[in-house]
C-alpha cells in the first residue's frame, strides 16, 4: 500500500483530492498543515494520520515524510517554503 503526504491538506483542492484518494484507492494519507489536527480531526482514522506543521519547518516536514512514497503539493507562491519542502524530501529520500 502506498503512502502519500498531502501538504496544505486543509485547502479546498487538497481536501477534495484527499477525499477522492480515500474513496478510490487503498492509499494511506498523511495530512499536513497548520492546525490540521483540529481542522481535519474528522478524517483521522486507519488510513489517515494528521500532522500539524508549516512549510517552513523542515524538522516537522522530515518527520511527516517518514515512510511516505510520494508528496502532493497543489501550488506554492513562496519559493523559500518550496525549497524547504524539497530539502526535507531529499534528506528523507522521497523522490516523488
Amino acid at each position: 500500500m502506498k503512502k502519500i503526504l498531502v501538504l496544505g491538506a486543509a485547502g479546498q483542492i487538497a481536501r477534495q483530492f484527499s477525499q477522492r484518494l480515500l474513496a478510490e484507492t487503498d492509499m494511506e494519507l498523511v495530512l499536513y498543515g497548520r492546525n490540521i489536527s483540529t481542522r481535519l480531526a474528522a478524517l483521522k482514522g486507519d488510513r489517515v494520520s494528521l500532522v500539524d506543521g508549516t512549510f517552513q519547518n523542515q524538522k516537522a516536514l522530515m518527520q511527516a515524510l517518514q515512510g511516505v512514497d510520494l508528496v502532493y503539493l497543489n501550488a506554492m507562491s513562496d519559493a523559500q517554503a518550496t525549497q524547504t519542502i524539497i530539502n526535507a524530501m531529499k534528506q528523507v529520500g522521497v523522490t516523488h
